[in-house]
This record gives structure tokens, C-alpha cells and sequence, in this order.
């Protein structure tokens, strides 16, 4: 940042604080969001909402998915404080997997819209988001038809001797499969097309971090391509990151989709403030969260 604000000639600087005051707020509730869809998810297992207590458990995820090297560390620590939680392991596994395909399927669709409705924004080839499109949609089929399948299977199924490890790893695995067809049941699917409005509510929110990023530094356009942006970056440019959680990448991939919109000192000011927003804010929050964890755990019994 330091190199980019040289060649620029001027330092990042705020030129409005409302729009940061305002994406604050929306970086806050979209945290809470997605403890509410865990919480949803496993409201059949728990009885009732613990959404402080799951919101606690997202952040701490954020914080080991913002510096761990490898892509998805954060799922174990989200099972393991899941389990604490009254979650077994195969069911608290389902529950973050079923939301991390939420917000891939909400991320992907959406940037297969972008390409039908504003074809001259996206950067990529058509084939590339349709693609992506119609693989989250096999997936999501492909998945409710083993989970039915599955579940019939089990009806009548004999129980085999087995071995110490091969027990284990089987009555997991069994564990998982009757955790997830329990999701496709009729009285419970209610509960995931919840799940998959509030993830829709959250990318709502996230999306808007963009544009009031770069309202803080003055910019006055359009709020589209500042979003088409964002899902262009979340879609293509993170994945494939190699640093942990997409440091670095998230700041070249926005100002480089943004140079053309925008001038680059607003760019620079605004990459900044985004990717405090949707990096490096849940990220501390999520270091307080999993140190009182540890400390609560160290001085129990």
C-alpha cells in the first residue's frame, strides 16, 4: 500500500465518515447473520437459538481462516467449539459445511446473474460462470439424492463386526450421512430454505461493504460494478489465493477491479477500508473471541 500510495502521489485519506460508520454497523449484523444460519441449522439438535453463542464460534473460525495457509482450517476449530456447544461432531461438521455450500451457492448464482443482466462488467467468460453455476446446482442434487438414498439403505442394514479403528471411522461416517439426510426430511427442510434466506440477507450486507468502502473516500458513481467487483473477487480471485486468507490478493484484486471506476487515490483509500471490513476486522475480533476461549478452557476443571 505504501508503494501504491507513492506512484498515486497522495496518501489514503476519509472524505466522508458516515458511509464508515454505516458499513461498521453492516460488518457487525453480517456477523450475526451468520451465527443465525449455524444456529438454524442446529436448532433441531440444540432445541433452541444460540445465536451469541454461535456468532462467537464464526468469529473464531474468521480468525483461524484469516491466518491459516491452508484453505478451510477453520472448519475443525468451528466443529471441536460446536461440540462444547452440545453438537456432536458429524452433526456440527454438516452444519458448517451446509453453510459454507450456502454462501458458495449464493456467491455463485449471483455472479451467474451479473453475467446475464450486466454482460460488459464481468471479466471472465460466460462459460466460466455458468459453469459454476450448474455445478452448485448438481451438487445440491447430487447431495439430497444420496441422503435419500442413503436413508433408505440403512432400514434393515445388519450390523457387521468390525474392527477398533474401522469402527470408528465407520459409525462417524454413519453419523454424518444420517446428520445430513436429516436436513432433507420434510419437516426440516423449512429450516435450510431459512438458512439459505438469511445467507442471502448476509451477501446483502457483505456486498455492501464495497461501495460504502469507497463512499469514505469520496466516491459518488454507481454501486453496480463496485458490487460485481466483490463477487468477481469472492468467486475467482480468493479461492485460488495462496496467502492466508487472501491477503494481499483481496487488495490487488479490488483495485484492479475498480481502476477503471474510479480514480486511484479514491481506489486506495477505499481498498483499505474494505479490506479492514471484510479481513482484518473479523479477524481481531475473532483472536479476542478464541483467546477467551482458550482461557476459559485452560481454567476450567
Amino acid at each position: 500500500m505504501a508503494v501504491v500510495a507513492r506512484r498515486v502521489g497522495r496518501a489514503p485519506e476519509i472524505e466522508s465518515y458516515w458511509p464508515l460508520a454505516v458499513a461498521a454497523g453492516a460488518s457487525l449484523l453480517s456477523w450475526w447473520l451468520q451465527g443465525l444460519i449455524a444456529a438454524v441449522l442446529a436448532l433441531p439438535q440444540l432445541g433452541k437459538l444460540q445465536v451469541l453463542d454461535m456468532t462467537r464460534v464464526y468469529l473464531a473460525g474468521a480468525f483461524v481462516g484469516g491466518i491459516s495457509p491452508v484453505r478451510g482450517g477453520e472448519i475443525p476449530v468451528e466443529v471441536l467449539l460446536l461440540r462444547r456447544l452440545g453438537l456432536p461432531v458429524a452433526v456440527g461438521s454438516i452444519v458448517v459445511v451446509t453453510r459454507g455450500m450456502l454462501n458458495v451457492s449464493v456467491v455463485v448464482v449471483s455472479a451467474a446473474a451479473v453475467l446475464v443482466f450486466f454482460p460488459e462488467l464481468a471479466r471472465v467468460g460466460s462459460w466460466q460462470l455458468l459453469a459454476g453455476a450448474l455445478a452448485v446446482g448438481a451438487l445440491w442434487a447430487l447431495l439430497a439424492l444420496l441422503a435419500r438414498r442413503l436413508g433408505l439403505r440403512r432400514r434393515g442394514q445388519e450390523e457387521r463386526p468390525r474392527g477398533r479403528w474401522r469402527s470408528l471411522v465407520s459409525g462417524f461416517l454413519d453419523e454424518m450421512r444420517e446428520a445430513f439426510a436429516l436436513f432433507f426430511q420434510p419437516g426440516r427442510r423449512r429450516l435450510l430454505a431459512c438458512a439459505a434466506g438469511l445467507t442471502l440477507a448476509y451477501w446483502a450486507f457483505r456486498l455492501s461493504f464495497g461501495p460504502l468502502a469507497l463512499m469514505t473516500a469520496g466516491y459518488g458513481g454507481d454501486w453496480v460494478p463496485v458490487v460485481v467487483a466483490q463477487l468477481l473477487l469472492v468467486t475467482f480471485v480468493l479461492p485460488l489465493a495462496p496467502t492466508p486468507g487472501g491477503a494481499g490478493a483481496a487488495e490487488l484484486g479490488f483495485a484492479a477491479l475498480m481502476s477503471a471506476h474510479a480514480s486511484h487515490a479514491t481506489v486506495l483509500s477505499g481498498v483499505i477500508v474494505y479490506v479492514g471490513l471484510s479481513h482484518y476486522l473479523p479477524t481481531v475480533a475473532g483472536a479476542l473471541v478464541a483467546g477467551r476461549q482458550l482461557v476459559r478452557r485452560g481454567s476450567g476443571p
